[in-house]
Order: structure tokens, then sequence, then C-alpha cells
């Protein structure tokens, strides 16, 4: 509970650097935005199936407008190849400059996180790349053989419960290995901040991971509860308050960014944690 007031704590000071980031982040959703926007206005603005999803999520009705007007969504899903790499890109920048404001506050100054993201852009993206790669092969590794022996399991098995049990077993497993991989990340990151080299610090971050891991994994189960709990209120407030109309759907909107907002500095919160928790253990 110390660590998690000491996080809290150095968060509060990042309220205007997440506010950065919430602004970046905004402004390269709406750049993809207009061009969807844009792109359906053209094809299917008109459609009177896009009204029929006022109500609520239909399964049937959108499978009949994809069948309809697939084709006009086609570009839009051909960019995505282009857009990944740019939002990696952005990614790394911006959670740069978070990370280091985080876990130096005392430093925080004007500019500074422009400063901080610039200074450390190309090592936190060579690590990030690396990071990336060992993701893809946890996946591959994974969710592979559980493709190819799905089948036999729905023709083998009674019922399909059992091939949904073991499904859901696979992805908890998966969510259970990427939570371990994004802490060894962050540590390896700070551990960059600190001077060390790449290969270095990915080595030092899996040592500072294994010697306390406990107190790390259940300071990212906290944060990622209460995450959990703002999106379970904001659920609740979007569907009591609806989108019916146009000043439902701008209430809803400044919710959603609320949301959104708030989640990026319990970031900043969860940064500085693990630093707080790194630093009681080597200091």
């Amino acid at each position: 509970m110390q660590v998690l007031l000491g996080g809290m704590k150095s968060g509060y000071r990042l309220r205007y650097v997440s506010l950065i980031v919430y602004s970046m982040q905004l402004l390269l959703a709406l750049s993809v935005g207009m061009q969807v926007r844009a792109v359906l206005d053209a094809s299917v603005g008109q459609s009177l199936e896009l009204r029929k999803l006022l109500s609520g999520y239909d399964h049937t009705v959108i499978m009949d407008f994809l069948k309809v007007h697939g084709a006009s969504l086609t570009p839009l899903l051909g960019q995505l190849r282009w857009l990944l790499p740019v939002w990696l890109v952005a990614s790394v920048f911006l959670n740069g400059g978070l990370l280091l404001c985080a876990i130096y506050p005392e430093r925080i100054s004007r500019g500074a996180y422009w400063r901080f993201a610039a200074e450390y852009f190309n090592r936190f993206f060579k690590t990030a790349l690396v990071f990336l790669i060992i993701a893809i092969i946890w996946t591959a590794l994974l969710f592979i053989p559980l493709l190819i022996s799905l089948m036999p399991m729905l023709e083998t098995f009674q019922s399909e419960k059992s091939a949904v049990a073991i499904s859901l077993l696979a992805v908890a497993l998966w969510l259970t290995g990427c939570s371990v991989l994004f802490l060894w990340s962050l540590l390896t990151r700070i551990r960059q901040a600190e001077g060390e080299r790449a290969a270095r610090a990915i080595r030092a971050g899996w040592s500072d991971l294994c010697r306390n891991k406990g107190t790390y994994v259940l300071t990212v189960a906290a944060f990622l509860g209460i995450q959990l709990l703002l999106a379970v209120i904001y659920l609740f407030l979007s569907g009591a308050i609806g989108t019916h109309t146009a000043g439902g759907i701008f209430i809803v909107f400044l919710l959603q960014q609320l949301f959104v907002y708030s989640r990026i500095v319990l970031r900043g919160v969860m940064y500085g944690t693990v630093r707080i928790i790194q630093q009681e253990k080597y200091d």
C-alpha cells in the first residue's frame, strides 16, 4: 500500500504530462477517423443499415452490411499495414517520455517530456522491437498448435465445451505471458534510462523481475483491477445515457475521453510504482 501511495503521488505530478500524451493520441486517432468517415460517407453514407445499428449490436445487420458494402471497406483494411508501424513508432515515443517523467519526477520542467522522449527514442525503439519479436514468437508457439488441433478436438470430444475450455485456458496462459513480457520490457527500459546498454538492460530487467516477481505481479494486477473497474463504470454510464440522441452521443464521447485520459494517468502511476519497487530492492 505504501508503494502504491508513493506511485500515486508521483502520478499526480504527471497530470499535465498525461494530458500531452492524451492530446497526441487523440490527434493520431482523429487523422485516421476522419479518413474512415470520408470513405464511409462516400460509399455507404446513405445506407439504411447504418441506422439499424443505432439501436444496439445486431450481428445479422453487421454481416449483411459487410456483404453489401465490404468492398468499400477493403482499402481501409489495406492501410492497416501502414498504420501499425506508424502507431508503433508513436507509441514508443509517447510512452518513453511518460516513463522518464514518471521515474524522474524531480526532473520534470517545461519541455522535459519532449526532451526525454526524443533523447531515449532510439534505445527504447530497439528494445520495443526485441520484445515485439518475443511476443510474436510466444503467440505463435501457443496458438499455432492450438489452431492445428482445434478441428480434431471438435471431432474427438463429445461436446465442444472441452475445446472451448482448452481455448480459454490458452488465452489465459497467453495473457499471463504477455503480462510477464510487459513487466520485463518496463524494467528493461528503466535500466536503459539509468544508462545501461540494451543487451545488459534486458538481462538486468529479467533479473529484477525474478528477484521481486511477487510484488511486481501484484502491482500490475492491482492496476489492471483499477482499469477494469473504470471500464465497468464507463460501460454502465454509457449504457444508462444511451447514444440515441445527439446530446447523449456527446456526453458518452466526453465520458470515453475521460476514461482514456484516466488510463494514461494510471499508466504513469504504474511506471512510478514499479520504479519505487526497484529502488527499494537495490538501494
